[in-house]
């Protein structure tokens, strides 16, 4: 059994996923990211998808990948004006 976050392995230790599983994560992310309009990193849809199901905000999430803050801060303040 696997989700995107944790591996449960044959023993039932919980493990990191690897590199199928952080693609995997990362191709349903950009997805779900065009679908909703998630605002910022790809990676930020879940926590945007959440706020809109529940109603409650949840912690900004930045880039991991440094230059690309730079590109999601330019989107937001042009897509205020």
């Amino acid at each position: 059994m696997a989700n995107t976050d944790l591996n449960l392995d044959e023993s039932g230790t919980l493990t990191r996923p690897g590199p199928l599983g952080r693609a995997i994560r990362f191709i349903f992310a950009f997805l779900l990211s065009g679908l909703i309009g998630s605002p910022g990193c790809e990676m930020r849809a879940f926590h945007h998808l959440y706020s809109k199901v529940t109603g409650k905000p949840t912690k900004e999430h930045y880039c991991p990948i440094g230059p690309l803050h730079a590109i999601d801060q330019w989107e937001a303040k042009h897509k205020q004006k």
